[in-house]
């Protein structure tokens, strides 16, 4: 039977950052940090410890978080599992159960707008990078011919203000999608998607038979 789409208390990205620092999971960051290099180090020393907010990231107003999905317990914890030992059962049972996604109103949302990448706090994470990497953004396209939506995880190198490359294995769902729009002699749309609810990041991970929507199964 599917079910629609209901709140939960963790329903956002924020609200999950908030329940890992009531569980003691998380530590803030208030000193301005710099996003070449220092914000990576400090990570880096974290690895496999507590989730990290950067409240205050040099040449930009917004936060940062980082190593959110760090431990299994996290993972576990953003996909409603009883335990880390249950997490594949969990898994498992939101591919069997997928539910249907309804719109939700946004009107009451706050929405900020701006045409340069430069206000993003993009992160440098090593001497040799060709630039400033986001590391775990989640992209959305759908298939030109059949309508499919996919949903997949790509690192996004920035190139100046307005453009950003992306590698698209051969092969795979979104090249898939890239292919079809450009047999059709278009280009294809996509929404990019960071500081999503990690149960969204879990579902991208998932190797979906192509034409699944990944969504669905994040939405159960």
């Amino acid at each position: 039977m599917k079910t629609r789409f209901e709140f939960n208390k963790i329903r956002r990205f924020t609200d999950f950052l908030t329940q890992l620092e009531k569980t003691n999971q998380l530590v803030r960051i208030k000193k301005a940090v710099d996003p070449k290099f220092e914000l990576a180090a400090i990570v880096s020393k974290l690895d496999k410890g507590k989730a990290v907010l950067f409240e205050s990231v040099k040449d930009s107003k917004i936060k940062v978080a980082a190593n959110v999905l760090g431990t299994r317990y996290r993972v576990a914890l953003s996909i409603n599992s009883k335990n880390e030992n249950l997490i594949q059962e969990r898994i498992n049972d939101s591919i069997r159960n997928k539910s249907e996604i309804i719109n939700i109103d946004r009107s009451n949302n706050w929405d900020k707008n701006s045409k340069n990448l430069f206000d993003l706090p993009i992160v440098t994470h090593f001497e040799k990078d060709s630039g400033a990497f986001i590391t775990s953004s989640l992209v959305i396209a759908k298939d030109k011919e059949t309508g499919d939506q996919n949903l997949s995880t790509h690192r996004l190198l920035r190139l100046d203000k307005i453009r950003m490359a992306i590698r698209m294995v051969e092969g795979r769902h979104l090249h898939k999608c890239f292919t079809s729009a450009k047999e059709h002699g278009e280009d294809l749309p996509v929404s990019v998607i960071i500081g999503a609810h990690p149960a969204i990041s879990v579902a991208a991970a998932y190797q979906a038979p192509y034409g699944e929507n990944e969504l669905k199964i994040a939405n159960s």
